[in-house]
């Protein structure tokens, strides 16, 4: 018996992928602004996509909290992302100057290391068990990994 893992260029399987996150998280009702400081998983799908769970979101680990509590970024061949629900949220993109991009980086002066980058800006929001959705969540936050080539 064997293990097929798999791996793009932004996350791997094997090994947990994670990067720095930073940013704030804004209750659209109330307008409370939490800020986002830690690291966050990135999972790969396909080639060009990844999975992680929203802002600050953590899990039980089931198919169903995966599902309630992650989206997908698609990284499209000019570094623009598409932003979609993995599951039951609903999202939309949110635009401005500078954001929903990914930005790959070698570090200089050497050349040995590639800096990742997301800058993600979108609303949430989580489906409760009786079908309605809860409040929007308005996210704005950058993913950074620094690699050896």
């Amino acid at each position: 018996m064997y293990r097929v893992t798999i791996e793009n260029d932004y996350a791997r399987q094997k090994v947990t992928t994670q990067y720095t996150k930073r940013g704030t998280v804004k209750n659209q009702n109330t307008n409370a602004e939490t800020l986002l400081v830690g690291t966050k998983v990135l999972h790969p799908l396909t080639k060009d996509k990844v999975r992680m769970l929203v802002a600050n979101e953590s899990l039980n680990q089931t198919v169903a909290d995966i599902e309630r509590r992650s989206i997908t970024v698609q990284i499209n061949t000019d570094n623009t992302l598409d932003i979609t629900p993995y599951g039951t949220m609903e999202v939309e993109m949110l635009d401005e100057e500078g954001y929903n991009l990914y930005d790959p980086k070698v570090l200089q002066p050497f050349g040995t290391k590639t800096q990742r980058v997301f800058y993600l800006y979108y609303r949430y929001r989580l489906q409760n068990s009786d079908g309605t959705f809860g409040v929007w969540q308005e996210v704005k936050e950058s993913l950074t990994r620094v690699e050896e080539d």
